[in-house]
């Protein structure tokens, strides 16, 4: 009964963590890492080696693909080019991360909305390049460690 409440607290709790972070390229980071963590709820596999333009162009996310194509270019820009974010720019951001949501949400029926509210997603889907794994977020969920690429010393 508990996870009734508490998941979905968390997962609103986390999202409003993100939102209102202080620096505008924590908030575009945000935004990114929620919109990944609504396609791994939606079952949208996200391999590492795919980059933001590849997660958007996937074919499960029909629904999602203009909020998302935006907000990947929106995170891609707030990562990669020089200077710093405006807060308009995280505040596009979030705008394409709600849209995202909606539109995965639309067409669910309750008993599919009751339970991607009741999926525990992984706190901290952006990895260190930004993009996050479905690999990663089995891993972590599970509690076991988080595969690394060998380093040429390890060769």
């Amino acid at each position: 009964m508990l996870r009734v409440v508490w998941v979905p607290a968390a997962k609103a709790a986390r999202r409003r963590r993100r939102r209102s972070a202080p620096a505008p390229a924590a908030r575009v980071a945000g935004a990114w890492s929620d919109a990944l963590e609504r396609l791994d709820e939606s079952g949208v596999v996200v391999r590492e080696s795919m980059t933001g333009t590849d997660i958007a162009a996937a074919p499960d996310v029909t629904a999602a693909r203009p909020p998302l194509t935006e907000l990947a270019a929106l995170a891609n820009r707030s990562r990669f080019a020089p200077g710093g974010v405006s807060p308009a720019t995280a505040a596009a951001a979030w705008v394409s991360a709600d849209a995202v949501r909606g539109a995965l949400q639309a067409g669910r029926t309750p008993l599919t909305r009751a339970r991607v509210a009741l999926h525990r997603s992984a706190p901290g889907v952006a990895v260190a390049g930004g993009l996050g794994s479905s690999l990663r977020l089995r891993v972590l969920r599970r509690g076991g460690a988080v595969p690394r690429a060998a380093s040429p010393a390890d060769r």
